[in-house]
């Protein structure tokens, strides 16, 4: 996935990438607190808040992180600002966990709208190592099948757009790709739908609960949830017998509810007596999963028919 040999990543995760425009600003920026530095440092902290809640990467070029800490103002004074402290902390923090992209010619790539990212960078190196990277996701395409989208700020002069193409041109051949892009909390809501972690059952409950507002509005709701955990047992079982997607959300679905406090009549949560500790709650009419409380986690420890065990 353009990745690194030494930090290859599972092909399932979801790779982020940062418009420049949220990550270099200019010290006449910091100055005269020009109204659109503002609305940029919102939107890093909005998509920085989700990629951590989820488990995503931020993607970058080794080229355009030396041109983000080079433009940073560590001996600016005025360190009273917020924002300048919450783009320190995301320069200082996630800067350490990205994954570093190979970039191709920029001078073959040529992005529509040209006009989208870097709109307020004057960083000659930035802005050619972004158009390099943007290029370099193009030429891996064919083999690596990037989930690359670009996590971007809305112009409010500007009726938003949907996505960026990318084209190079290199040996007569011409390669496109486009990139989606992220805005707001509503954009990451579709995004993260169109990926499927199956079989990370904690992926999976994590995106149902962030993709049904129903649920969150709930009375009563864990928001965190509790913490839960699979056993071997458990996994090698849902692995064998979750074969079919209902099947798959309706366990995920099951999952979610026990984990988030829904307790209702559906999920029919009950002791299974006897001397242990053990619970059982219903997936579907046919399917249950057994699971224990340990130390505050939720420890699943079969997926079978309604009568597992008994």
């Amino acid at each position: 996935m353009l990745l690194d040999s030494e930090n290859e990543q599972d092909n399932s995760m979801l790779l982020s990438l940062i418009d420049p425009d949220l990550m270099i600003y200019e010290q006449e920026h910091w100055l005269d607190g020009h109204h659109h530095f503002f609305e940029r440092i919102e939107a890093l902290i909005l998509h920085r808040k989700v990629i951590r809640a989820n488990g995503l990467q931020i993607a970058i070029s080794a080229e355009l992180a030396a041109a983000v800490y080079e433009a940073f103002p560590w001996n600016s004074a005025h360190r009273h600002i917020h924002e300048l402290r919450d783009l320190r902390q995301f320069v200082l923090e996630e800067l350490n966990r990205v994954s570093y992209l190979d970039e191709g010619d920029a001078e073959q790539a040529t992005i529509e709208p040209d006009s989208v990212t870097c709109q307020h960078v004057r960083n000659d190196t930035a802005s050619n190592s972004w158009k390099g990277m943007l290029a370099g996701c193009v030429e891996k395409e064919a083999t690596s099948e990037p989930d690359f989208h670009i996590a971007t700020h809305a112009d409010s002069d500007v009726e938003p757009i949907k996505s960026v193409n990318v084209t190079i041109r290199s040996g007569g051949e011409s390669l496109s790709h486009q990139f989606p892009l992220i805005f707001n909390e509503n954009d990451w809501t579709i995004i993260l739908a169109s990926v499927d972690p199956w079989p990370d059952l904690v992926k999976c409950v994590e995106q149902y609960f962030l993709t049904n507002p129903g649920m969150q509005m709930l009375q009563g709701i864990k928001n965190p949830p509790d913490q839960f955990e699979c056993t071997d047992s458990f996994l090698h079982s849902m692995n064998r017998l979750c074969t079919t997607t209902n099947t798959r959300q309706a366990l995920i679905k099951a999952v979610a509810k026990r984990v988030y406090g829904v307790l209702d009549s559906g999920l029919h949560d009950e002791y299974l007596g006897g001397s242990g500790e053990t619970r059982r709650f219903r997936v579907t009419d046919f399917w249950r999963v057994h699971y224990r409380r340990i130390g505050g986690i939720i420890v699943l420890e079969e997926f079978g028919e309604h009568n597992i065990g008994i």
